[in-house]
């Protein structure tokens, strides 16, 4: 039986990136999440996170959740996936409900399925360091499957916009960066941290929080009884309908309160059988403000001079190019906004 059977990718691509909105407004004027958004021309960051699946999952294997507002946009981006492995929330409600909306279809077709989770709206410059880096942790989940295994990314600047995770016993930033060098017990989840915590945090072996992780779906499933008995027993219900599950589904999201999955779950969860995976430098970002959209561009070879493109009508086919709208927003050429986010 091939490794790979039981392992499923689940994309979260239903959030709003809100705030990355004045880069992802369309030529209306409408806010357009980032994951359906281009970074230079070329695939949307939610088809560069498919793409990033396929190198530790069958195409059978990846689920994707989105929400039922952004159905244009969703439907252009994954025409070639199976309508089964779509997960359409009625509404948004946070990505607690929806990484549990996703476990629970999985589970209920594959009960020993190991999941990856990945957000969708993020840019890693070096795909062949993270693909390594979960392949990891799915091998050190199907070692010790109770164990959940998050990704931490070596920070390359103090940023006060990212969690950070602190893993117990950590090095000094300068002990070497092996990858596959094992997981280790989580000691803290920082949050947000102000500039100079955030540069303490990293001297003493900090790593940003990626919210990329693996696990087996019981184990998660165990976190969520724990945690959210009553919105796990809930959804359980909806889904178990047998008359009209999208009806029943549709009235509990009404009802449902908003659950942040890193926030409320894993940062809340003390118990929890946590351990972290240090992954070395790969140039990834969260593309969460413009000075991470500069701090990226600034860094791709062969860019081109977006400033004076012009701004089109957002069609069903043409994505909003982020790097043409940072130039409008600037208007800087490059060695401006490269000397501008290293000050």
């Amino acid at each position: 039986m091939s490794q790979t059977q039981h392992v499923w990718a689940l994309i979260l691509a239903a959030g709003e990136g809100s705030r990355l909105r004045d880069l992802t407004s369309d030529g209306r004027g409408d806010a357009v999440p980032k994951q359906y958004c281009t970074l230079l021309g070329g695939p949307t960051l939610l088809e560069n996170t498919m793409r990033r699946a396929d190198s530790f999952a069958l195409p059978g294997n990846i689920s994707v959740i989105v929400a039922e507002q952004h159905r244009e946009l969703w439907q252009r981006d994954l025409q070639a996936v199976p309508a089964a492995n779509i997960v359409v929330q009625p509404r948004n409600r946070g990505s607690g409900n929806g990484v549990l909306l996703q476990l629970l279809q999985v589970a209920h077709r594959d009960p020993h399925a190991l999941v990856v989770l990945l957000p969708s709206d993020q840019f890693v410059a070096e795909e062949p360091v993270l693909a390594r880096a979960i392949q990891s942790a799915l091998a050190q989940v199907r070692a010790s499957p109770e164990q959940i295994v998050l990704l931490g990314m070596r920070p390359a600047y103090a940023d006060a916009q990212l969690g950070y995770i602190m893993p117990a016993g950590a090095p000094a930033t300068d002990a070497p960066q092996t990858a596959g060098a094992g997981a280790v017990p989580v000691a803290e989840f920082i949050e947000k941290p102000v500039l100079p915590l955030a540069r303490q945090l990293i001297a003493r072996g900090a790593l940003w929080n990626a919210f990329i992780l693996a696990a087996s779906a019981t184990a998660l499933l165990r976190m969520y009884a724990q945690q959210l008995p009553g919105i796990t027993g809930a959804m359980r219900e909806a889904l178990a309908d047998k008359q009209d599950p999208a009806r029943e589904l549709a009235a509990l999201y009404e009802r449902l309160p908003t659950v942040d999955f890193s926030r409320d779950l894993l940062c809340e969860g003390a118990a929890l059988p946590l351990r972290v995976l240090p992954v070395p430098l790969c140039g990834w970002s969260d593309l969460g403000t413009p000075e991470c959209v500069a701090r990226v561009l600034a860094h791709m070879p062969d860019r081109p001079d977006l400033r004076q493109a012009p701004r089109r009508r957002r069609e069903p086919d043409v994505p909003v190019n982020l790097a043409s709208n940072f130039y409008r927003a600037v208007q800087s050429p490059w060695p401006v906004v490269t000397t501008a986010i290293h000050q």
